[in-house]
């Protein structure tokens, strides 16, 4: 049984695992959808971490929940 068909309210998922930005970017768009389901509500907690830049020097971090 697949991930859909165990969960009626459906899944997110991010459109990828690691999103990585060029310095002086700017904004990221981060995609995210509900797949196999819409019964009730979902939700997906997120956070920046630091790879090669650093928090509060290089970036603001955010974390949340969608």
């Amino acid at each position: 049984m697949g991930a859909y068909e165990a969960n009626p309210a459906g899944v997110i998922e991010f459109a990828a695992r690691l999103f990585t930005l060029k310095e002086d970017l700017g904004e990221a768009l981060v995609r995210v959808a509900r797949r196999g389901g819409n019964l009730g509500a979902v939700t997906v907690s997120y956070a920046m971490s630091d790879g090669t830049a650093t928090a509060d020097e290089d970036y603001t971090p955010i974390s949340g929940t969608l």
